[in-house]
């Protein structure tokens, strides 16, 4: 064979090779694309991006599922207009957004903005309002939910003491695993007095059943 005829054969297998590359350059491209038509998948991926610090793909993926009307990606969208992470801090379009989760009913969209009610830093504070987020999101027994709205019982912030309610909230918080809720139901259970006591771990007798 000749030298042109090789080099011509060698040309033409380059070409073949590049098309295949190129071909399988854009079928992978269309694949990826076309799993990230796929919320679950498109929430890895925007996850992905804000641990890595890519904040400005996470803010673009989750305003995308948001806008669709997807819950976790409205609790992190949120999220990223609290702490201004790739976009200004904007706390009522973060409250926004948290109340859209958190009416769609996600525990930790509820439990936030009970948080964000009680302390008032945010916000102005409502304790009623803190009251009714926080027991949506313990319901759905979210520990810390748990442990804040006992603590507000407790201390009878948003309505009248109640320290029976407080102890067994500190108990379903300790059963959900919330371990600091232990020294506060022990220290609640100082101050109560013995008719309390029993009608409070008669209560919590039955929430151990249950949860067994």
């Amino acid at each position: 064979m000749s030298d042109s005829k090789a080099s011509q054969r060698f040309s033409i297998l380059v070409i073949q090779l590049l098309v295949c590359l190129g071909a399988g350059i854009f079928i992978g491209y269309l694949f990826q694309k076309r799993e990230l038509q796929d919320p679950k998948v498109k929430l890895e991926v925007a996850h992905e991006a804000l641990a890595t610090g890519d904040d400005a793909t996470a803010f673009k993926l989750f305003s995308s599922l948001a806008n669709a009307g997807n819950a976790r990606a409205q609790y992190w969208l949120a999220d990223m207009y609290e702490y201004g992470y790739g976009v200004p801090k904007d706390i009522p379009e973060a409250i926004g957004w948290m109340e859209k989760a958190a009416n769609q009913g996600l525990a930790t969209a509820q439990g936030r903005l009970g948080e964000i009610y009680f302390a008032g830093q945010e916000t102005v504070q409502d304790f009623k309002a803190a009251r009714l987020w926080l027991q949506k999101a313990a319901d759905q027994r979210n520990a810390v939910a748990e442990r804040r709205l006992a603590q507000m019982k407790d201390q009878g912030l948003g309505g009248p003491p109640d320290p029976v309610g407080a102890y067994v909230l500190y108990e379903q918080a300790i059963l959900d695993g919330d371990g600091y809720s232990v020294r506060l139901r022990d220290d609640l259970l100082k101050r109560m007095t013995p008719a309390q006591v029993a009608d409070a771990q008669a209560l919590a007798q039955k929430l151990d059943k249950a949860k067994k």
